[in-house]
């Protein structure tokens, strides 16, 4: 899993990964513990294990988090 949540891209607040309960299961992303900007969120199934936060949908909500538009390619 990508370790390092990134400072928010707005306010420069700490980025904090998190989970919720929808309609349709759990699902993943990170917020701004400041400003509340979100990043992408990422499904992690109709359960959540306590390994939750080690998931691939989480390592995804992160590097969605920490991808700033310079870094992309193509």
């Amino acid at each position: 899993m990508e370790s390092t949540i990134t400072e928010c891209p707005f306010c420069g607040g700490e980025g904090v990964l998190c989970s919720t309960k929808g309609k349709y299961g759990y699902f993943v992303f990170v917020q701004c513990s400041f400003c509340g900007a979100q990043g992408k969120t990422y499904s992690i199934g109709k359960d959540r294990d306590e390994d939750w936060a080690e998931s691939i949908p989480s390592d995804n909500a992160v590097k969605a988090w920490n991808t700033r538009v310079g870094d992309r390619n193509g």
